[in-house]
C-alpha cells in the first residue's frame, strides 16, 4: 500500500500542472519540442484511467492529417524504463485509433539526472523485416535557462522553475519568482493568470522540495491552499508524511514499546508539518489532539 502512494505522489507533482498547462499553453509546449506550426494542433490531456495506452499528452493535427501524431511523456523523477514505457504507451495507442501514421514521442524530463537515469532504447530485427521508427524528442529543462525558453515562446516562462538549482538561496530565490509572476501577467490573458500562476506555484514546489507551501504563498502573493490542486498537494503530504512518522515511530519503538513510539512519531511529524506552514493550525489542532489523547491514556 505505501508503495502504491509514493509512486502516486511522484506523478501528481509534475503531471496535474502540465495537463493544465498543456491546456492553457500547449502550443508553446510544442513549439519546444520541435513542432512546425503548433497552432495547427489539438492537444488533448490524458486522464489517468486510460494511461497505460497513451502517454501523458496526445497532440493530434487538425489541418494536414499526413503531419506527425505527438506523444508527449513528462518526467519528474527517476525512472530506469520511461524510454521503453514511452515507446511502448506510443505504439499502443496507435493500435488502439488504428493509426499507421508518423509520429513524434517527446520525453520532457525536469532534470538532467532523470534523462541520465534512464536505459537506451533500440529495437531492429536481424532479419531486416522492422525496426523501430519515428522520431523521440528529449528535452531537459534543467539544461536551458529562463531566457532560452521564452525565446521559443514567452508563456514557456512557466516552466523556468526547472531552470534554476534547486540550492539556490532562498532570498535570491523569492525575488527570481517574483519576476516570473510579473511575466506571467504580461504574456497570459487575464482570465487565465489565477490559472497560470497556480501552475507556477506548483512547479516551484515540485522543484524546490524544501519550501513550504506558506513560503511559495508568500513569494508568489497568492494562495496555493485554496486552490484544488494546492488542497491536494496538502493532502499528500499528510499521507505521505503521516507514513514516514510511522516509520520513525516504530525505530523509537523498539526502545519505548510500539504503539507508544509510533504515536510520537505522528506528533513530531505534525508539528513539524505545522511549523513549516504546510498545514494550517486548525488542521494541526484536530489532527494531534485525539493522537495525544491516546498516548496519555497509553502512559498512565
Amino acid at each position: 500500500m505505501k508503495k502504491e502512494r509514493k509512486k502516486q505522489s511522484q506523478s501528481k507533482g509534475t503531471d496535474d500542472p502540465f495537463y493544465k498547462l498543456m491546456k492553457i499553453g500547449g502550443e508553446a509546449v510544442l513549439k519546444l519540442i520541435g513542432i512546425n506550426q503548433p497552432d495547427n494542433y489539438e492537444p488533448r490531456a490524458i486522464v489517468l484511467k486510460e494511461k497505460k495506452l497513451y502517454p501523458d499528452i496526445v497532440a493530434v493535427p487538425t489541418k494536414d492529417k499526413n503531419r506527425d501524431m505527438v506523444f508527449i511523456e513528462f518526467q519528474g523523477y527517476k525512472d530506469t524504463m520511461i524510454r521503453h514505457r514511452t515507446a511502448a504507451k506510443i505504439m499502443l495507442s496507435c493500435a488502439q485509433e488504428n493509426y499507421t501514421g508518423p509520429v513524434c514521442g517527446a520525453v520532457i524530463y525536469t532534470d538532467a539526472s532523470f534523462k541520465e537515469a534512464a536505459a537506451p532504447l533500440g529495437m531492429k530485427s536481424l532479419s531486416g523485416s522492422f525496426e523501430l521508427k519515428g522520431r523521440l524528442e528529449e528535452i531537459v529543462l534543467s539544461k536551458y535557462t529562463a531566457k532560452q525558453l521564452t525565446a521559443v515562446d514567452p508563456r514557456l516562462i512557466i516552466l523556468a522553475p526547472f531552470t534554476i538549482s534547486k540550492r539556490t538561496p532562498l532570498e535570491k530565490l523569492s525575488n527570481i519568482c517574483r519576476e516570473w509572476k510579473e511575466s506571467v501577467c504580461l504574456n497570459y490573458d487575464k482570465e487565465m493568470q489565477n490559472d497560470v500562476i497556480e501552475i507556477l506555484g506548483l512547479f516551484i514546489l515540485n522543484r524546490f522540495r524544501k519550501l513550504s507551501l506558506k513560503e511559495v504563498i508568500t513569494m508568489l502573493n497568492f494562495d496555493l491552499a485554496k486552490t484544488e490542486a494546492g488542497k491536494e498537494l496538502i493532502n499528500m503530504g499528510l499521507i505521505d508524511g503521516l507514513e514516514k512518522g510511522e516509520i520513525k515511530g516504530k525505530r523509537e519503538g523498539k526502545r519505548e514499546g510500539k504503539r507508544e513510539g509510533e504515536l510520537k512519531g505522528k506528533i513530531e511529524l505534525l508539528e513539524n508539518l505545522h511549523l513549516f506552514g504546510t498545514i494550517s493550525k486548525e488542521q494541526y489542532e484536530s489532527m494531534v489532539a485525539p493522537l495525544r489523547e491516546q498516548l496519555k491514556l497509553l502512559v498512565q
